[in-house]
Order: C-alpha cells, then sequence, then structure tokens
C-alpha cells in the first residue's frame, strides 16, 4: 500500500474530530497588537489622614509614619482615649499609639465603625499643607509594652 493516504474519513465519522496528526495545520499567528501606553498618572495625590484601601477586610489597622509603620489588629485593641480632637491614642495589648493632629474626632467615629484600614501621619515632603481646617495626622509615637516583641524590634531598629 505504498503511496496510498490512510483513510481519514473513517476515524472523523467514529470520533467525530480529525485524525491526531492529520488535520489542516494551524494558521500563522498574527501580528498582536501593540499596547497602549499606561495612561499619565495624576500629579500628586493629596494627603489622607485616614481612609480604607481594601474594603473587604476589617481585622487590621495600619498606622504609617515616615518610612516606618505598623498593624494593629483590632482583636488586640483594648481602648482607645483622647483629648478634644487634638489627641487620640490607641491602646493594644503591646503598644499605645498616640496621635496627635487635629479633626481627629472623626477618626475617633470611623475607628469604632470599622471604617478605616490606615491611618498616615503627614509628610511636607510628599504633600502639599492640607487646607486650614481639614484633619491632619501631625504625628504618630508608638509606645510599646516593657518586654513586647515589638520593644524588642524597635530597640534593634537603626537610629538617625
Amino acid at each position: 500500500m505504498s503511496g496510498s493516504k490512510p483513510a481519514v474519513g473513517h476515524y472523523t465519522a467514529l470520533w467525530n474530530r480529525e485524525r491526531p496528526g492529520q488535520a489542516e495545520p494551524p494558521a500563522p499567528a498574527t501580528t498582536p497588537t501593540l499596547v497602549q501606553p499606561a495612561p499619565q498618572l495624576a500629579e500628586e495625590e493629596a494627603y489622607r489622614p485616614w481612609g480604607r484601601e481594601h474594603p473587604d477586610a476589617n481585622d487590621v489597622v495600619e498606622i504609617r509614619f515616615g518610612q516606618e509603620w505598623v498593624q494593629l489588629y483590632r482583636s488586640h485593641y483594648t481602648r482607645a482615649e483622647g483629648v478634644g480632637d487634638r489627641l487620640l491614642t490607641l491602646l493594644t495589648s503591646s503598644c499605645a499609639v498616640l496621635l496627635t493632629g487635629r479633626g481627629l474626632g472623626e477618626l475617633r467615629r470611623l475607628l469604632r465603625a470599622n471604617k478605616v484600614d490606615f491611618i498616615e501621619q503627614y509628610d511636607a515632603r510628599r504633600w502639599a499643607a492640607p487646607p486650614a481646617g481639614a484633619p491632619v495626622i501631625e504625628r504618630v509615637e508608638v509606645i510599646y509594652a516593657e518586654g513586647s516583641l515589638g520593644e524588642t524590634a524597635a530597640a534593634s531598629r537603626p537610629t538617625g
């Protein structure tokens, strides 16, 4: 049977597809379209002292100050204390976070309602000055409980 073609029709009728290796070769790949350049980013985002970045997560609040940050798990909160709208202290099982600024009464209400997942200290090198009267976190201070892992980590950070 040299020179004869294999019987493809019988296989196709039986399996309702071409025999492997017997189908037409695939069409040549098309030329890919060029990817559009990314849109220009906004010049600079405005400072937000607190907000919500992860709407589906309610178990942690990240406190950002300069290049440092600390995550506070809601299950470790013991209480919050404050003085007017200028000072708010979050107490946890291992540390106290002192927030100094203005308009912190709103932050207190949002924390109680689990509507905040980050709090960020203002940095003049990154953002324009907030408008007069707008909420702002001017200072963040984390004080660790004696003997806590956080205290050990804070002591081992390079200074200066």
